[in-house]
């Protein structure tokens, strides 16, 4: 698929049309827990992207630090508690530790074309489950650079793609999805997935 900008393609499927067996062997990644992504950017010194996640709840909690290690064998993103928090209420929304990053981060590009093949399996929850929805195994390939992430999704069973990131100097990418997370009243939710 080609896309201008950041209007990307959207993928939506039935979960019972497409559902040909489990969709992974285990559950759906615990960390990190969906929100809205805030794109920290690109440390070269230790090759690592730093993001946070923001609780958009009814009671929401400050937010949450991510980074992923480039070049790793994991692709999951790891939590930075180093990063949150503070004494004041003010500094738990913005800790000083994280704005000290923002100094050096430098910010990942948006591409404005590239190719690519995304495919989505969807897999109803049991009515045993205590939120019941999808399981959804995401799978996006581009430049022979691949990502795969379990999602939890309630209500509805699609996933867009709304960003999709170069990293300064890297051939690594980063995309931004966007689906009905695991958030009250089936509101939207975005993760991040390293593209290696």
């Amino acid at each position: 698929m080609r896309a201008p900008g950041w209007l990307l393609p959207v993928f939506a499927l039935a979960g019972a049309g497409l559902a040909a067996g489990p969709a992974s062997a285990g559950p759906p990644s615990p960390a990190p827990t969906p929100g809205r992504v805030e794109l920290g950017g690109y440390d070269a010194v230790d090759r690592k992207v730093y993001f946070r996640i923001h609780d958009d709840g009814e009671s929401p909690e400050p937010p949450r630090a991510y980074y992923f290690v480039l070049g790793s064998a994991s692709r999951s993103p790891i939590r930075a508690r180093s990063l949150e928090g503070g004494d004041t209420f003010a500094e738990k929304w913005n800790p000083p530790a994280w704005r000290a990053l923002q100094g050096r981060l430098v910010a990942l590009a948006t591409e404005e074309s590239f190719d690519l093949c995304s495919s989505v399996r969807a897999e109803p929850l049991t009515s045993g489950e205590a939120d019941p929805g999808y399981r959804l195994r995401v799978s996006l390939t581009s430049a022979n650079r691949h990502a795969e992430r379990d999602l939890r999704a309630t209500c509805y069973e699609w996933v867009a793609v709304r960003g999709f990131y170069r990293i300064p100097g890297r051939g690594e990418r980063v995309a931004r999805l966007h689906f009905s997370g695991p958030a009250c009243l089936c509101d939207a939710s975005e993760e991040l997935l390293l593209l290696e």
